[in-house]
């Protein structure tokens, strides 16, 4: 097992400190993708670090990374930063890797801000399923564009 997967399984104890510490070192060994997203990953939704996780996860977008997890949290970082342009152009590049309802529902919130109505409302309406919150944006997104 290594140090990632250490930490993962420590965190999934509820041991917070023991898993941040085991990702801080992993890290420190290796600044792989792997690594460095699972620390970047740590800092934007444990600790509400975005700086700390924004530096990291840069770092990882940088090694052109063939997942798109790492793509995914930027696009959450730029979205509570309310950049919605390089929101919209990293959750692209996440859904060209992977789709995912989770980018889906982020790009769509990105065209929203942009005033890009129509765009919101179709990938609102492609991850709407059940949720009512969802379904309610692409609604009003049909009603805006009137």
């Amino acid at each position: 097992m290594n140090i990632n997967e250490k930490a993962i399984e420590m965190f999934e104890q509820n041991k917070y400190e023991e898993a941040m510490e085991l990702f801080q070192q992993a890290v420190h060994k290796s600044r792989d993708v792997q690594s460095l997203n699972n620390l970047a990953w740590m800092y934007f939704y444990e600790e509400e670090n975005d700086e700390k996780a924004l530096e990291l996860i840069r770092e990882v977008v940088k090694l052109n990374p063939s997942s798109y997890f790492p793509y995914n949290i930027l696009g959450e970082i730029y979205i509570k930063q309310k950049k919605w342009e390089e929101a919209k152009e990293v959750l692209q590049k996440s859904i060209s890797i992977q789709p995912s309802d989770e980018a889906y529902h982020n790009v769509a919130v990105a065209h929203y801000k942009l005033g890009e109505l129509e765009k919101a409302s179709e990938f609102f309406l492609r991850v709407a399923g059940d949720s009512d919150y969802i379904m309610y944006s692409y609604v009003k997104c049909l009603i805006d564009l009137e």
